[in-house]
């Protein structure tokens, strides 16, 4: 039989009364109500609720129940033997059944957290490899040189034993580190405790002080003590994406608690490749962290479709910000025929996660386009799934070349060979580029349009060194001889460099050239009717249009279409997703000869 919940007042949560016992007694506990107006004392667990199919039973207040096989886990670690503990654990303490409940209770989540004396980290069970990896956190905590620790091979000088160290890796592969409510739950957390079977590490006095410590002495201090090969794999391992998720956290926790919150719209773009069981999730787990939350009237609420929350969401960034930057996060065009291609679709399947950190990558180098210039801001709703937008149209694709993906080093240099090839042949005959300078300077540009972006922070924003094409030239066959691609893809001496020529980078430079990367990879080269060149998402087909609307950062493509609008046949426009289009980044489409008119997007 179901468990007997009773209504919630406001401001009201229950918690966990766990009974005590030892770890093979059967689980006992039981509910009870209190208010967050009295400060109750409680701690707040934060754990994976794990397979959906694998339950166990345990007793509240008499009433068996089932649970996720990993909540028995816990709990069976958690609990003391002599004493009772008091935890406050989402899918006992709140009714799942009850959306309005849950509504109610996501809404106070911030709260729940932190208020809490302490949040419990739960891992999942220990094993003798997460043993070594707590032992090796503690280790590092210390802020010891690398010479001085134990994983330092003294009769191999400069090498480091990397069983020690690899180690660590074990603990990031629990799912915790996927979930999107961590992201709050860390945040928030007065005291922060994690836990693996019955072995726990405290977060701000272990974990934290052995990830910096890390990167401190193999990126500094220690960095010539340690061998090439070394240190070039220790560096590869402290930016993964887990190490940089550890790091993250801890950046996050720190700015809460100065009191500098960042804003929705930032959590979303960085934690989009984090997971959700419940894809609202996505938006309501980051809504107790933003610092800009009292602008939005965004309110948990599970009795509506994902759908909407996504629609509203965006909706309301667009105006509140006075901008367009949701569209650079559409990734395309949506898997749902419910949501319209202006709304990004923050779910992550496996199969996108990879997508999804290479266009985080990107967006993240675009934020010093202002291709819009200063065309007036003109966006309404019109029914369910339409925006009006005030913008100009363009031009249309002519040519389009195959995707550029590193990882397929054979495919992509043929296909840039073919595209140097064209190139040159117009270099060649029309010498001018439509946009400014020549066609070679244009196409290096444009394969390089991240690296000139750097360089454009140090600079007025409509100053160009004048070197930036051959720089542009040598750092792209630089990034070419680093990565393994062919040297010289055509004969042309305009096109290829002495490879004894180029300088390969030091480390910092080789940062920046993999930020070059982001501006193409998984991207086409097209051409447009006009004659202009750029790069655009592997979406884009011939036929569809370059549109620059206003409040966008970057030139959007658009893909025409038939629609019924107000009861009528119409033509609209889906977002296909942004463009770099050479000599139009900064304004220069909008110079007055084309009025704005309203762009149907749906």
């Amino acid at each position: 039989m179901a468990y007997p919940y009773q209504k919630l007042r406001d401001n009201d949560i229950r918690v966990l009364y766990l009974a005590p016992g030892k770890s093979s007694d059967p689980i006992r506990c039981g509910l009870i109500t209190l208010s967050l107006a009295n400060n109750p004392r409680y701690e707040a667990l934060s754990y994976a609720w794990g397979v959906i199919d694998s339950y166990n039973l345990i007793t509240v207040d008499g009433c068996p129940m089932r649970i996720r096989e990993n909540l028995e886990t816990a709990l069976r670690h958690l609990r003391y033997e002599q004493r009772d503990r008091i935890l406050w654990v989402d899918a006992l303490c709140i009714n799942q059944e009850d959306d309005e409940e849950r509504s109610q209770q996501v809404s106070y989540m911030s709260l729940i957290y932190s208020k809490a004396m302490s949040t419990v980290i739960y891992l999942g069970d220990r094993d003798s490899d997460t043993d070594r990896a707590f032992d090796a956190l503690e280790m590092f905590s210390q802020d010891r040189h690398l010479p001085d620790l134990p994983i330092w091979k003294a009769d191999d000088p400069g090498r480091i034993e990397w069983a020690g160290v690899l180690v660590i890796e074990r603990i990031l592969l629990f799912p915790w580190w996927g979930r999107t409510w961590i992201i709050q739950e860390v945040a928030l957390a007065r005291n922060l405790v994690m836990v693996c079977g019955k072995r726990s590490l405290n977060w701000d006095s272990v974990v934290t002080p052995a990830v910096h410590s890390m990167v401190k002495h193999v990126n500094s201090c220690c960095m010539g003590c340690v061998a090439q090969k070394d240190y070039q794999r220790a560096n590869r391992r402290l930016k993964s994406p887990l190490y940089q998720l550890m790091q993250n956290l801890d950046t996050i926790r720190r700015s809460i608690q100065r009191g500098s919150a960042p804003a929705l719209l930032q959590l979303l773009k960085n934690y989009r490749d984090r997971e959700a069981t419940d894809p609202r999730d996505k938006v309501y787990a980051l809504l107790g962290i933003a610092g800009d939350v009292s602008l939005y009237a965004i309110i948990p609420d599970y009795q509506i479709p994902f759908e909407e929350v996504y629609k509203a969401t965006a909706l309301q960034l667009i105006l509140m910000y006075r901008s367009l930057e949701v569209l650079n996060l559409t990734l395309g065009l949506s898997k749902s025929s419910d949501l319209p291609s202006w709304t990004p679709d923050w779910r992550v399947s496996p199969t996108d996660s990879k997508k999804v950190a290479m266009h985080c990558s990107h967006e993240r180098n675009l934020g010093g386009y202002r291709a819009c210039g200063r065309m007036p801001f003109f966006v309404f709703r019109r029914e369910a799934n339409f925006l009006c937008v005030n913008g100009i149209y363009f031009d249309d694709i002519a040519e389009l070349s195959d995707v550029l993906d590193t990882e397929q080093e054979t495919a992509l240099n043929e296909t840039l060979a073919l595209w140097e090839e064209k190139i040159v042949h117009r270099q060649r005959i029309e010498r001018s580029y439509v946009g400014g300078g020549d066609w070679l300077g244009a196409y290096f540009r444009t394969m390089a349009a991240d690296l000139i972006m750097v360089l454009r922070s140090e600079l007025s924003k409509d100053e160009i060194p004048v070197d930036v094409i051959p720089m542009a030239r040598d750092v792209f066959q630089a990034f070419r001889l680093k990565t393994g691609l062919t040297m010289k893809l055509v004969t042309s001496p305009e096109i290829t460099t002495d490879p004894d020529i180029v300088q390969i980078p030091d480390e910092e430079q080789m940062n920046r050239l993999m930020a070059l990367k982001m501006a193409f990879q998984n991207r086409r080269l097209f051409i447009t009717k006009r004659g202009y060149l750029g790069t655009v998402p592997e979406e884009t087909q011939l036929g569809d249009t370059v549109h620059i609307l206003c409040a966008a950062k970057t030139p959007m493509i658009l893909r025409l279409g038939p629609v019924t609008f107000m009861g009528r046949s119409a033509n609209g426009h889906q977002v296909v997703g942004d463009a770099y289009v050479h000599g139009i980044m900064n304004g220069e489409a909008c110079n007055g000869t084309r009025p704005p008119r309203p762009h149907l997007i749906y």
